[in-house]
Order: C-alpha cells, then structure tokens, then sequence
C-alpha cells in the first residue's frame, strides 16, 4: 500500500482504488496534492494488477470487495477519529459500490466515484453480449490490446509515453478478466440501491468514448446529490479516465454542502491535478 501523508495530523483520508489495468501509481499527483493540503490518502494494487496477487489474472468481485474492506479497516485503525472517504476510478469505483453496499465498513464517512463502471450486459446489445460469451466459453485466455482501433485514450502524450513504459500497466488484456469486469460492473449496479454512505459522483461531459452520463438503471437507484447531474463535470473528479475532456470542476469532499437540492453541491474552482 503507498501512502501520502501531510506533515501534521490529517483532517480527512482518502483510501483510493485504481482502474481496470492499472495499479496504485495511478493516485502519485492527487495523493501529493492531498498531503499538501493537510489529507492523508492511500491506494494499493488491487489482486491481478501492479504488484498484487497473480497479475493479469481476475479473482472475483466478491474478493475485490472484501479486500477493499479490511484496507479501509487497517487505514481507519491507522487515524483513528479521522474521518475516511473511499473513493473509486472506473473499476475501482465499481468495487467501491459493492463493498458500500449492505454493510459498508462502520469508520466510512462517504464515497467518490470518478467515472465508475457500472456499464454491465444490461446496457449491452446482444451482439456484444454473445461475441463476448463465445470469447470466454472457448478462448478465455486470449489477450486483447486494443491496437488497430484508432482510439486515442488521452491527449496528454506524456502520460501515455510514461503508461507504456511502465511495466506494472497491463498492455493485453484477458477475455476472462473482461468477463469478470463486466461481471463487477452487473454487480455495482445491482448494488447500488443498497448504498448505505453519501456518495459524491463525476463523470465527463464531452469525451470521444466515455458516455456522458451513467446508464439509467444505476443512475436513478442510486442516492446520488441532485447537483451531481445538474453540473455535470468537463473531467472527472480528482483522477480523469477520459483524455480528450478537460478538468474543470471537482466535487469538494470535506464541505459537499447541501446534496439535496440541485445547485447546492459546493465546487472548487481551481481542477485537482488529473491523469487525463
């Protein structure tokens, strides 16, 4: 688990969960911009990415869930009284959802969901669902890279020069470990009724292959502020899975306002560094 800590006693802590193939380096620039400002924040390789458990390989959503439980337990122990937020990017905030859900962890304050996947077979048209079925019933370890599609992730090349490089960034990706996201992602939005901590949820406006909103069965069960639609983000909040929108916006997570009300939510003008 990496940590940035501020110099004196922290007023909040964030414990922050990472992408589908990517690991814990993914919070360096946010978790220094927490510590400047008085926040602890931590983040570790979840099992099958970076430096955890059999990299490459899926374990299940059921076990990411767990582990996401007994790290906010072990962080909360760490600062006690210290109020803890989990917050979730892409996959992580999937596996965010889940383990909030039904019983989340008591030390919990609430959650932030940056672009959360939630975009399961439900929202799929049957020719996805079946090409992805047949890959995973008689090829489930092919690995697919996405090369020859065009799609440019991000207009920050820098970054995508430094992503490549890194060895700890899974470049193929395994039919079954699809299988087990788009598994993970059926399961968040089954779960997100059941969310028992206030969340605060980001996701981009304009991007070239991110939708601009999450899919309705997840989006209206889940007790999201009001606010959160009716100021959709430019980026997304704290980490940007999408390159082609710029930051503009961050949801403030120590002083949210008043959720209940469109409009009420609290922003901050000035974008939190991003890996766009």
């Amino acid at each position: 688990m990496r940590g940035w800590l501020p110099a004196g006693q922290p007023r909040a802590v964030v414990l922050a969960l990472h992408g589908m193939n990517d690991y814990s380096n993914f919070f360096d620039e946010p978790g220094q911009y927490f510590a400047s400002k008085g926040i602890a924040a931590y983040a570790y390789d979840q099992r099958g990415f970076g430096q955890g458990p059999k990299p490459g390989t899926w374990s299940s959503a059921e076990a990411m869930a767990a582990d996401l439980r007994e790290a906010a337990a072990l962080v909360a122990a760490r600062h006690p009284g210290v109020p803890l937020y989990l917050l979730g990017e892409s996959m992580g905030g999937a596996v965010v959802m889940l383990a909030a859900a039904g019983q989340p962890p008591a030390q919990v304050k609430g959650v932030i969901l940056s672009a959360p996947a939630v975009w399961g077979r439900s929202t799929m048209g049957f020719f996805q669902r079946a090409a992805l079925w047949l890959a995973y019933q008689f090829a489930p370890g092919w690995e697919l890279t996405g090369e020859g599609l065009k799609i440019q992730p991000s207009d920050n090349i820098p970054m995508l020069r430094k992503l490549a490089a890194d060895p700890l960034v899974i470049k193929a990706t395994r039919v079954d470990a699809i299988n087990g996201l788009v598994d993970l992602m059926d399961a968040a939005a089954l779960a997100a009724p059941g969310c028992a901590c206030r969340p605060w949820c980001c996701t981009a406006r304009r991007t070239r292959w991110c939708r601009p909103s999450p899919p309705g069965p997840w989006w209206k069960p889940c007790p999201i502020p009001a606010a959160a639609s009716a100021w959709p983000c430019t980026g997304t909040a704290i980490t940007c899975c999408c390159g082609t929108c710029k930051p503009k916006w961050c949801w403030t997570i120590l002083s949210p306002g008043s959720p209940s009300r469109a409009g009420r939510c609290r922003r901050v003008p000035t974008p939190m560094p991003a890996r766009r």
